[in-house]
């Protein structure tokens, strides 16, 4: 498990999936599955952060590829105060 700082990009409500950019890799998005609670109720964090264009924090499993992140499966997401840049 490891924690990211990812940009939303695009929310899918029937399955849950988001497409993601990550810092590292600028213009590059891959997909996130969510497999927590977090999506279960709208509107929720994924909805807001992809309508929003905001930056939140993930608690995600990477899944590598040629040794390149390719996808994840997120466990948890925060916002991230714009002002103190700390989740909560």
């Amino acid at each position: 498990m490891d924690a990211f700082d990812v940009t939303v990009d695009g929310f899918i409500h029937h399955d849950r999936p988001l497409k993601i950019a990550t810092p590292s890799e600028p213009g590059r998005c891959i997909t996130g599955r969510v497999a927590g609670p977090v999506t279960w109720n709208a509107p929720n964090i994924c909805t807001e952060a992809a309508t929003e264009w905001m930056w939140p924090k993930v608690t995600a499993r990477p899944a590598m590829q040629d040794g390149q992140l390719n996808s994840s499966c997120i466990l948890d997401a925060k916002k991230i105060d714009a002002t103190s840049g700390v989740a909560g």
